[in-house]
């Protein structure tokens, strides 16, 4: 958990410097945030009913929902990477 949020300390002193970025990326970024957020109430709706539907127990029902941050947090990392690579490839040209 310690490494997860350095990295995305790390990745947010990176995004300080602005760069164009074009038509494309803009809708690449914008279309990855909204997968984010769909998976994410996925991720809330299944854990609200994880045990009353599934017969899972509590232990089981935390570390899904543990996987799921996880995952969520992954995801969020991966994407800012991609958007300071095309920012800094806009920078070169």
């Amino acid at each position: 958990m310690k490494l997860l949020i350095s990295t995305m300390v790390f990745f947010g002193f990176l995004c300080i410097a602005h760069a164009e970025e074009t038509l494309t990326e803009k809708t690449q970024v914008t279309g990855k945030s909204i997968k984010r957020t769909a998976k994410k109430g996925l991720h809330r709706t299944k854990e609200a009913l994880c045990g009353k539907l599934t017969g899972d127990t509590k232990v089981e029902c935390l570390a899904k929902q543990a996987q799921n941050r996880m995952e969520e947090g992954q995801d969020v990392v991966q994407d800012k990477a991609v958007e300071i690579k095309n920012n800094i490839d806009s920078e070169k040209k």
